[in-house]
């Protein structure tokens, strides 16, 4: 042995002068100088994208459409408890729907499905509860929910 120990820091890359960052091809000064480079160059990109002009394709004429009658919200067993005529309004219609949705979410929930270890009354009081929630709209529109049930 010699005595010679190898505590040669090599330079950096870059401008060949400095020793470089531990772990790293630059200097300090020239990995800042690229930084700062970096990020002027990529705000001055920022501002031109955010002054730039918008530009609209050529627009083109939208066909007509016309919606097709659709046919009542109503269920089969809705319609004659809901009155003896026909004239129903919007209000018991929405309640109508709204109860019969209510009711079958409840009803999915209910069915057992293998593999569901979750707590099943964090699903089914909610919505029991929006049941009893469309129930008492139905009662103040003038509908009877228990006849709704019979179907």
């Amino acid at each position: 042995m010699n005595g010679l120990c190898n505590t040669f820091q090599p330079l950096c890359s870059r401008c060949q002068v400095n020793p470089r960052l531990k772990k790293q091809r630059w200097c300090r000064a020239c990995l800042t100088a690229s930084q700062r480079a970096r990020r002027v160059a990529s705000h001055t990109d920022q501002a031109a994208e955010a002054s730039a002009g918008v530009t609209h394709a050529p627009t083109q004429a939208m066909p007509s459409v016309t919606q097709a009658p659709q046919p009542p919200a109503l269920s089969p067993e809705a319609v004659p408890t809901a009155g003896a005529s026909t004239s129903v309004t919007q209000a018991q219609r929405q309640a109508l729907q709204e109860y019969w949705n209510a009711v079958h979410a409840l009803q999915v929930r209910r069915q057992l499905r293998q593999g569901w270890l979750q707590d099943r009354s964090t699903i089914l009081v909610p919505l029991e509860q929006q049941v009893k929630h469309a129930r008492q709209r139905l009662v103040t529109l003038g509908i009877n929910p228990e006849a709704l049930r019979g179907g």
